[in-house]
């Protein structure tokens, strides 16, 4: 969990970034319907999967962390 909050998420093109932007508005919301799926099912959100703002343009999101999931949920 400490480790991914000190990911960076930005502008692909930035030296420092660690993780870019989601490809499109559509696979951003396919993502965000996964972590749905993951709480739905009884996976514990842990840390993050929240959508973020940046200066440049562009789909972003916080990586995600789930705890108790199992082999059955579909998020694995």
């Amino acid at each position: 969990k400490d480790r991914l909050a000190k990911l960076v998420v930005g502008d692909a093109l930035d030296a420092k970034t660690q993780i870019g932007p989601v490809v499109d508005q559509s696979q951003l919301k396919q993502d965000e319907d996964y972590i749905a799926i993951g709480r739905q099912e009884g996976a514990d959100l842990a840390f993050g999967g929240e959508r973020l703002d940046r200066e440049t343009r562009g789909f972003y999101l916080q990586p995600a962390l789930f705890t108790q999931a199992t082999n059955a949920m579909r998020i694995s």
